[in-house]
């Protein structure tokens, strides 16, 4: 077994064999890539040369998987709601 195992391994959705997990090592968009941003109507995909940027202005295709903390209390309490009711129900 190798001591170290590839970035491909964990980024590979698990469909195809990986574990499926985000890579989150660059998520920072350089400024110097923001000028072509301005070509196209579709938006900001993605962007991994340079890594100094003022703004900090994260990629939104990644942030979409993240589940914020308020969502993860809201959603929790919504199923622990729906549990009280089939509870009541039963």
């Amino acid at each position: 077994m190798p001591s170290r195992f590839p970035p491909v391994l964990f980024c590979t959705p698990k469909e195809l064999g990986g574990l499926g997990m985000l890579f989150m090592g660059r998520v920072f968009i350089p400024q110097s890539d923001l000028r072509w941003s301005k070509q196209t109507d579709v938006g900001i995909t993605h962007f991994c040369s340079g890594m100094s940027h003022n703004e900090d202005q994260l990629i939104p295709n990644l942030y979409r998987y993240i589940m914020p903390r308020e969502a993860e209390f809201i959603d929790s309490q919504r199923v622990w709601t729906e549990y009280a009711l089939k509870r009541q129900e039963a």
